[in-house]
């Protein structure tokens, strides 16, 4: 049995591991860190916890979010099922643009979950994730008004570009609408395509689309917590809401670039940001690689315990 074509290939993600490694080495240098032992030394005991503590926390409110698409499409999973193929996506969470999510699909399929559901969830969830990240960086306006033209230009495309989706949603138009094309095997072959329309326009189409949205956007908002958490604890002084700001901006700046994660580019983002409230460049770095150790690289290694259960269940059961 040959493997299936679609799952990401290992040498991919241990590439960008290997990106990751590099970048954030080159980080520690740049602000004077000789190694990892001697950043985790600058933070009082409760950091470390306290930032996983709520990364996990906002990846939980965003897997609550996704679970309920799926009830949405029809797809009642068990939760610990669910869970489990949620979180072995984030294996090939370092894969350029996140693409290695997609990976959810070939679990989802042994649950019964067929392709044009999953990948349903899949755009919803990205298209929650940019809704939520642009609303929250309007939070880093209160001290940084010289952004305030291009962010707002950008917001307000953004959020006309939601409506027009979500009133052709309301209208059916999205999932209706005749593809123009009289070859039926062209028609044939683009019918998992509308399918995947219809699956998402449906989804927008029902109330629980503003439930996902809220938990997604309670999600972005812990990982932003956590970064104040990690610079309250280098003794740095800016309010939690301008973080939280600085966090969703950086992400937003590098949602739509197909750097694995946003490595480096996110996190230069966000040095640029902190350093316009006064952080200095030794405490926004450390602050932010023990951050981005919370929330991406933990998840990571949740997704290989995750994939290793799935392929665990998988073996019990054919034995």
């Amino acid at each position: 049995m040959q493997p299936q074509k679609g799952i990401p290939k290992l040498w991919v993600l241990f590439f960008c591991l290997c990106v990751g490694f590099a970048a954030y080495k080159i980080m520690l240098a740049w602000a004077g860190l000789p190694d990892w032992s001697s950043l985790l030394e600058q933070f009082p005991t409760y950091a470390l916890p306290a930032v996983v503590g709520l990364s996990v926390a906002g990846y939980f409110a965003r897997f609550l979010a996704w679970h309920a698409n799926l009830v949405d499409l029809g797809h009642r999973l068990p939760l610990l099922s669910s869970l489990q193929c949620y979180l072995a996506g984030y294996l090939f969470l370092v894969t350029p643009a996140r693409a290695g999510l997609s990976v959810r699909a070939f679990y989802l399929r042994d649950q019964g979950v067929p392709y044009s559901s999953s990948a349903a969830a899949l755009l919803i969830e990205r298209f929650n994730d940019i809704v939520a990240t642009f609303v929250l960086s309007l939070l880093v306006f209160n001290h940084t008004i010289q952004w305030l033209g291009p962010m707002a230009l950008g917001v307000g495309l953004l959020l006309l570009a939601a409506i027009a989706i979500f009133a052709l949603a309301r209208k059916g138009r999205l999932s209706k609408r005749p593809l123009g094309l009289s070859a039926p095997w062209l028609q044939r072959r683009l019918e998992p395509l509308r399918a995947v329309w219809r699956n998402s326009s449906g989804l927008l189409r029902k109330p629980g689309f503003w439930r996902s949205q809220a938990l997604v956007v309670a999600g972005f908002m812990l990982y932003g917590l956590g970064l104040y958490v990690a610079l309250t604890g280098l003794l740095s002084d800016i309010s939690p809401w301008a973080t939280v700001g600085v966090y969703a901006f950086s992400t937003v700046v590098n949602s739509f670039s197909f750097i694995p994660v946003g490595l480096g580019g996110t996190e230069a983002t966000m040095v640029l940001l902190l350093s316009l409230f006064q952080v200095g460049q030794r405490q926004s770095v450390s602050a932010i690689i023990l951050s981005r150790l919370g929330n991406v690289w933990l998840m990571v290694l949740l997704g290989a315990i995750a994939t290793a259960l799935i392929a665990l269940r998988k073996r019990l059961a054919k034995s």
